[in-house]
């Protein structure tokens, strides 16, 4: 994440939200999850002009159909 790169917070924020359905993450895990979250929002937000509140309710969806996905295999 310290690239700046969004490529890369979105990797970190697919492979925390993968990892936080297998266990409870750390402290430092949960910190991080949660910036890589605002990061992307934030630039989608900018990006598409669209309100934060509105781009956060977007990947809530996205990622909760990711994890379903997931728990359906």
């Amino acid at each position: 994440m310290r690239t700046g790169s969004i490529t890369e917070v979105a990797r970190v924020f697919k492979s925390l939200s993968h990892l936080a359905l297998q266990k409870n993450l750390s402290y430092r895990e949960r910190r991080m999850l949660d910036k890589a979250k605002y990061l992307i929002v934030s630039e989608i937000a900018e990006v598409e002009r669209m309100p934060v509140d509105q781009v956060e309710a977007k990947i809530d969806r996205a990622v909760a159909r990711g994890i379903k996905q997931v728990r359906d295999r």
